[in-house]
């Protein structure tokens, strides 16, 4: 591990000893670890001494669990930022379900692996650096958002997106006008699409933490369109899922921008549905054109080879011609004078065969090229 991991502060919560001191002994030469051995003692901790980075909270603890502790701690404006990971062994969708409504970071399993844990912990450290950098970047560009809104409109939003993905050619270009929407809004969220057999995630800022994204994926085919996790909305659609992180607490302005957010979410899956239709059409009409080309692949180049071989069979009578003339010539006892009037005649029409030997073989490379050349021109038709 990095000695940069040495600054991470983790608080280590649970009621079992024996963890507690595996923990220590996996982590603390990596982290400055802290331990308590209930929520209680914890949370004392938490308002007398330093505050950690990361909390790995046991699930299951008399007194106050661990999903009433992580709520404690998220409600209180001075713990918020702290990020909570669970230590549970059950990691049902619904135990997963709750501690993402809760505001935790991550699940991790017992018995847990020590070297996925330090991954795990650097990583959420990681996207914890990465959020706090966010929050201040979205802090300074808050007022450009509310002139924004100001001046288009919620529904200006739609209107506009709607507009674009009339003119996105691809699912790329779609999503990111998607994300561009979602901004317009001051909303953090994260997109997962398909698009045929490939899937696709992206955010508008904030990269997500490890607990939203298993959640996404399995809730993606689910067949609830809706789902409220705490103060997070998750829209399940057929070729993609949406999780707004930063729902408005309003519930006026919450039903307005969920309803705005389904106009948009629709118009998404139809843009998807047409990409995939297209690609199938070309996939269609390239294996029409295949099939085209192999047919007339294989006669042509069967007439090729039989023309070949024809030129072949004349060369070798005209070589056997030359041979039996000058045998006869020997036979018949002819006078100088005639066998060169003779052979002057059998050269000429010679000469002139293979000339025309000459045009076949040009004709023949012709047609290949013209046959290469028809197969592109389709093919670049068909793009």
């Amino acid at each position: 591990m990095s000695n940069h991991n040495a600054n991470i502060r983790i608080m280590i919560v649970d009621d079992s000893p024996e963890l507690i001191h595996m923990l220590l002994e996996d982590l603390q030469t990596d982290f400055a670890v802290t331990a308590a051995l209930s929520a209680d003692e914890a949370l004392q901790m938490l308002a007398e001494n330093e505050l950690p980075d990361i909390v790995l909270l046991d699930v299951n603890m008399p007194g106050i669990n661990g999903y009433e502790a992580c709520e404690y701690i998220k409600n209180d404006p001075l713990l918020a930022d702290i990020d909570v990971v669970f230590l549970s062994s059950n990691n049902s969708t619904e135990e997963i379900a709750r501690g993402l409504a809760v505001g935790g970071a991550d699940y991790l399993v017992k018995p847990y692996n020590s070297a996925a844990l330090k991954t795990k912990l650097a990583h959420i450290q990681h996207l914890r650096e990465q959020r706090l950098q966010w929050r201040d970047d979205a802090k300074n560009a808050n007022d450009l958002v509310m002139t924004v809104l100001g001046e288009t409109g919620s529904l200006g939003v739609v209107v506009n997106f709607m507009r674009t993905a009339l003119v996105n050619e691809n699912s790329p270009q779609l999503m990111e006008n998607l994300l561009d929407s979602l901004r317009s809004y001051g909303l953090n969220a994260i997109a997962y699409w398909s698009a045929g057999d490939i899937l696709e995630c992206a955010a508008t800022s904030e990269i997500s933490s490890m607990l939203e994204l298993e959640l996404i994926e399995r809730m993606r085919g689910s067949d609830q369109v809706l789902h409220k996790i705490g103060g997070k909305l998750l829209m399940v659609h057929r070729h993609s899922v949406l999780l707004i992180k930063n729902m408005p607490n309003d519930e006026k302005r919450c039903g307005s921008l969920q309803d705005n957010l389904q106009i948009i979410l629709e118009t998404v899956n139809s843009r998807l549905d047409y990409f995939m239709s297209q690609q199938q059409r070309f996939e269609q009409r390239q294996g029409v054109l295949d099939d085209i080309i192999a047919s007339l692949s294989e006669p042509i180049n069967n007439l090729l080879a039989r023309q070949i071989k024809q030129r072949e069979y004349i060369i070798g009578l005209v070589g056997d011609l030359s041979i039996d003339i000058e045998k006869a010539f020997f036979a018949m006892g002819l006078t100088e004078t005639q066998e060169s009037e003779i052979l002057a005649i059998l050269n000429r029409k010679l000469t002139g065969l293979a000339d025309q030997l000459d045009v076949g073989m040009r004709l023949d490379e012709d047609f290949t090229f013209m046959l290469s050349h028809l197969s592109s021109a389709v093919k670049k038709a068909l793009e």
